[in-house]
């Protein structure tokens, strides 16, 4: 007993020696927040900015107008404003054009709307990120060849917008607050730094005056301290353990404490099922506030401006009816553009009643929110299904591809011939046709959704000058130079969707990206028969048709494009119904795990 004591107590002087001397050594100043992640957050952050800015830019330049424009002076420029160029621009977004000198590369601006935008270098071309007041502001500068006088001077477009940081660099602000230097002007991310506080300087690339973050340091302890702690630490527990195990006598380990309640969670017997997830039971764990009348149940999806729900009524009874309930960002709600484009969305969807477009059943305002509550369809988007087939190495069946088609031809031809309750024709274009807007339910219903960026006569905000909103891998070319779409234009989306679907391919037809093929060949894709040999020649000549680089070249309607669908399946002998898209659909979704009732999974596109 007295040797283990004294080993006690010279462990004891260990530990004492060892914390001493732990508490010597001076600590490290670290970033609060790996440096490299920090790079990919705001890299992250800003390239949907850049995104937005470097297609309108260079949507802007490819246009004929502007090149015409150009090479005039700024008093005709201006007489061109109102009509034919229909300059629109909303704040905090602004649009300069100018004429930039060959020889001495000097700038003269024709037009910058609004007019007190901050001048962009026009003689620049690329990228260029600069601070106004306490926003960030992302520039891109596109080149435009003029039509007279190319050989002395260039012109140049230069389009912006402007974001607070906590926006626009929302990621690196939910992690870290700190300061974004740029050309010495600062601005504060996430409230700022701490008065007094130790800080870090992390430059956003190797140039000479890159931009740099300011982040807070965090003091960290050499590792010999944490080494010497340690063992300082270990001495304490192993003289303590020395003592207790020579008063006590050596025994079994007890699972149970003296009240007979087990120390470990007993763990279920294996096969036991684990507890079903129901809309109930869901609803009380994801605590999420009520949104007007309604109870979110799971997060099924985000986009950029807007967030989607899985969501009940509020204290309905059983069986509860699910919806789909779209949420508009709280900092957006309170753009009034932002929230005229969301409402707008609902106002024209709703004034469309078909079996195969998503129904608005409801719009309405909870406080700050602003909400529309669709039908849920319990299934897939097309995207997510074609996905799964392409990882596989599968084709989906010819009459099936048919049938999708048909549907899709079918809810889009009621969109473009609806009208509102006066009967007033409402001319609506969806222009953002493709497979992740395409919804199958498990009960073989196929559904148009997402009409967040519609054009209808009647709708209250208007598109921007060289706006062309979409997703540009299915957008047709009128549509992608922001000149006028009509229903050919989305006739050009489910032709997109068609090759898609017969060839297992993932195609992208950015005019962007194939215009240095030119326009003979278009859309520039192998032909489908060549993978596949079971595709009636009719149906591979209605697809690239429709894919045609002209609208005029294009089937006039989407009921003219349907009933040449009818026509191939009936001379092929399909028949494709509810019941065979159903089953075709449960042994696809069979093939991962359902994502439709599990929170957090989406089952409707942004």
């Amino acid at each position: 007993m007295i040797r283990v004591h004294a080993i006690s107590i010279g462990l004891g002087v260990v530990a004492g020696a060892s914390w001493a001397l732990a508490t010597t050594l001076h600590p490290h100043i670290e970033p609060g927040i790996d440096p490299a992640v920090a790079r990919q957050l705001v890299a992250a952050d800003a390239g949907s900015h850049w995104s937005a800015v470097e297609a309108r830019s260079n949507q802007l330049a490819a246009m004929p107008r502007l090149a015409a424009a150009v090479a005039t002076d700024a008093v005709t420029v201006r007489d061109l404003t109102a009509d034919e160029l229909a300059f629109r621009v909303a704040p905090p977004d602004s649009v300069e054009l100018g004429q930039v000198q060959v020889h001495d590369q000097r700038a003269v601006s024709l037009l910058r709307a609004p007019e007190t935008a901050p001048p962009a270098p026009l003689a620049r071309s690329g990228r260029w990120l600069s601070v106004t007041g306490r926003d960030l502001r992302f520039t891109a500068i596109a080149s435009i060849v003029p039509t007279q006088n190319a050989d002395t001077m260039r012109g140049a477009i230069a389009v912006s917008t402007a974001a607070p940081p906590d926006i626009a660099l929302q990621q690196l602000a939910a992690h870290t607050a700190g300061r974004l230097v740029v050309d010495g002007a600062p601005v504060d991310i996430a409230g700022g730094l701490p008065a007094g506080g130790e800080t870090v300087e992390v430059p956003l690339d190797e140039l000479p005056g890159a931009p740099r973050l300011i982040l807070p340091a965090a003091i960290s302890t050499p590792p010999l301290a944490h080494a010497l702690r340690g063992v300082a630490l270990a001495s304490v527990l192993g003289g303590l353990a020395l003592a207790i195990g020579a008063g006590v006598r050596s025994r079994r380990p007890r699972r149970e404490t003296s009240r007979g309640m087990a120390v470990v969670s007993p763990v279920p017997p294996e096969g036991t099922p684990a507890p079903a997830i129901t809309p109930r039971s869901m609803a009380a764990a994801s605590g999420l506030p009520l949104v007007g009348r309604y109870e979110p149940l799971a997060l099924l999806g985000e986009g950029g401006t807007s967030s989607v729900y899985l969501a009940r009524v509020a204290g309905e009874a059983p069986p509860e009816r699910l919806v789909a309930l779209k949420t508009l960002r709280p900092h957006l709600a309170r753009d009034e553009r932002q929230r005229t484009m969301f409402l707008d969305e609902a106002r024209v969807a709703s004034c469309i009643a078909h079996p195969n477009v998503v129904q608005i059943l409801d719009l309405g305002h909870a406080g700050e929110q602003i909400y529309i509550a669709m039908e849920h369809v319990d299934g897939s988007d097309l995207e997510s299904i074609l996905g799964g087939v392409r990882a596989e190495g599968r084709l989906v069946p010819v009459e099936i591809g048919v049938a999708i088609l048909a549907r899709i031809c079918a809810g889009l031809h009621a969109a473009h011939t609806a009208a509102d309750a006066f009967g007033r024709a409402l001319r609506v274009v969806h222009r953002d046709v493709k497979p992740g807007n395409v919804l199958l339910s498990r009960g073989g219903e196929v559904k148009v959704s997402d009409f967040g960026i519609a054009k209808a006569r009647r709708q209250v905000h208007t598109s921007l000058l060289g706006e062309a909103r979409g997703t540009a891998a299915f957008m047709a070319p009128e549509q992608r130079l922001g000149q006028l779409v009509d229903p050919r234009t989305d006739i050009y989306g489910v032709a997109a969707i068609g090759f898609e679907l017969l060839t297992s391919l993932e195609i992208d037809l950015d005019l962007a990206r194939l215009a240095r093929y030119g326009t003979a060949g278009w859309p520039h894709l192998p032909a489908i028969r060549r993978i596949r040999a079971d595709v009636p020649p009719a149906l591979e000549r209605l697809l690239f048709r429709g894919l045609a680089y002209a609208p005029a070249d294009r089937p006039a309607s989407c009921a003219e494009a349907l009933a040449e669908l009818a026509q191939i399946a009936a001379e092929a002998g399909w028949a494709i119904g509810e019941h065979e898209l159903a089953r075709w659909i449960h042994d696809e979704l069979a093939r991962r795990p359902r994502r439709s009732s599990q929170p957090g999974q989406p089952t409707v596109s942004m």
